[in-house]
């Protein structure tokens, strides 16, 4: 953490099924500590962190940083009004609902060596969990309408997303550029999922590919291809060019 105000979650599932979410941080200059069972499988931090930092049911949007005391008091879910979509939006009234699982095996290439990147960060919207296996990141999602991201930190600064998703049974992608230092993919994640925004509209891009110029704080491509496109257990890779 690079200030007070902030903190960091790890959430837990056992081969039983049971989920826990433990929270770490610094408020007011002071450490503070909290734990959450009994989770559903569409619980994860992208969805819960944000209840801890802030009040969700602000009238005038103005969402005030509270007290940990004070985040017992109010915590409700009330921010699943504002951000929470139903598991998959589907465009034709007769269409049924189709619950399938879905894999993303995700490979990251840096072709110039001139600054080493590092996953720093692995996040999920709701409903999967992100593995490693090797050289490989591998994120399991229970139905579509979900997505993963990675952050990805360089030693000499630079700092980005990758994001990677199903949405409407196909899969999607997105690269986010030139974050600041306080950015993370569990505070971005659901901008994703705010229908009517440039980030809302991307997943329904459905993009196979995208690639994306940065210049700062040094020029440099990334791009995301999806070597296995289609089907439940696709492939995809994250390129950090010149």
């Amino acid at each position: 953490m690079t200030y007070s105000g902030s903190c960091g979650s790890l959430r837990f599932e056992s081969d039983t099924g049971e989920r826990v979410i433990a929270l770490f941080g610094v408020h007011e200059y002071k450490r503070w500590c909290d734990i959450v069972t009994l989770l559903p499988a569409t619980d994860t931090a992208c969805k819960l962190l944000p209840q801890w930092l802030f009040v969700v049911d602000d009238p005038e949007g103005n969402l005030a940083t509270v007290s940990h005391e004070n985040r017992m008091r109010t915590r409700i879910r009330a921010i699943k009004g504002a951000l929470e979509l139903p598991d998959e939006t589907i465009s034709s009234p007769l269409a049924k609902p189709i619950r399938m699982s879905y894999k993303i095996r995700v490979r990251i290439y840096q072709t110039k060596p001139d600054a080493f990147f590092r996953v720093v960060e692995q996040s999920v919207w709701t409903g999967g969990s992100w593995t490693k296996n090797g050289d490989e990141f591998i994120l399991d999602m229970h139905t579509s309408g979900t997505s993963g991201a990675l952050r990805l930190l360089a030693d000499n600064g630079e700092h980005i997303i990758a994001v990677f998703g199903v949405h409407n049974y196909k899969r999607w992608c997105d690269i986010v550029t030139a974050l600041g230092k306080d950015a993370s993919g569990t505070k971005l994640l659901p901008e994703w999922y705010v229908e009517g925004t440039n980030r809302g509209k991307v997943k329904w891009s459905q993009l196979a590919e995208y690639n994306v110029d940065s210049t700062t704080p040094v020029r440099r491509n990334f791009a995301i291809k999806y070597t296995i496109p289609e089907g439940n257990d696709l492939v995809a890779t994250l390129f950090v060019g010149w």
